[in-house]
């Protein structure tokens, strides 16, 4: 998230931007400073209340609200589609209505490469597991939100790619008409088939290759086969 405030306030040079970029900044040293007990929930109907699993719940939640906040700075504002702030249940506005529409699309490839390599995607580390809640597959997407929906939707809405006309309003939610969908279809799958040069591995892959090779780096730390599992990490 970080990244991608930094490198597009290139083109807008926001200062919320950048004020939000170093509040992330922050957080991430006190993700880095959280240290893990094994303690124990003192009430186990909320698991998280007192622990270090719950604070580190708390340090996303204020990360993600910082980065959502400066996101609308990066957009056009002359595009008329709004946003304010993320809203899921509904999709309170058009951009929401993609940001929603590419993480269901990346929530999948995610649950696909988990599988591929043998993994229960229902059950994950950081969000609960649920009846039909793909726990694992959430957890890994975290990684891939930014550099692959929020790239993509950025470049639809600042590209005019997507317009106004290209949304519906049903009972204060917004979704994609079919031809706009495709158009953000091809954006998507183009994104997932762009070349990067790997964090860790340092050697191209495209972001589908990467969210495998997670997935795998995942797996053999279960296994014991590496020390601990290393995170995708864009600079």
């Amino acid at each position: 998230m970080r990244t991608l405030l930094l490198r597009s306030n290139r083109r807008v040079n926001e200062s919320d931007v950048a004020e939000a970029a170093e509040s992330l900044r922050k957080i991430f040293e006190s993700v880095e400073n959280l240290q893990y007990n094994g303690e124990l929930p003192v009430d186990l109907s909320k698991p998280q209340k007192g622990t270090s699993w719950g604070t580190l719940g708390g340090f996303e939640g204020a990360a993600s609200a910082e980065y959502f906040e400066a996101f609308g700075s990066l957009l056009r504002s002359d595009t008329g589609l709004g946003f304010e702030t993320r809203s899921r249940r509904p999709p309170r506005d058009p951009v929401n209505a993609i940001l929603s529409y590419g993480y269901t699309l990346l929530m999948h490839q995610c649950a696909s490469a988990i599988k591929t390599v043998g993994l229960d995607t229902y059950i994950g580390f950081l969000h609960s597991s649920q009846y039909s809640k793909p726990a694992l597959a959430l957890d890994l997407m975290e990684e891939f939100r930014a550099p692959v929906v929020d790239s993509v939707v950025l470049t639809l809405i600042n590209n005019r790619i997507l317009q106004s006309d290209d949304f519906i309003e049903e009972m204060g939610a917004w979704r994609l008409k079919d031809g706009a969908r495709r158009s953000f279809l091809e954006k998507f799958e183009e994104r997932m088939n762009t070349e990067i040069e790997h964090p860790i591995f340092k050697y191209k892959a495209t972001y589908r290759r990467c969210i495998e090779l997670q997935a795998r780096l995942l797996a053999k730390a279960l296994d014991g086969e590496i020390g601990g599992y290393q995170p995708f990490k864009v600079r």
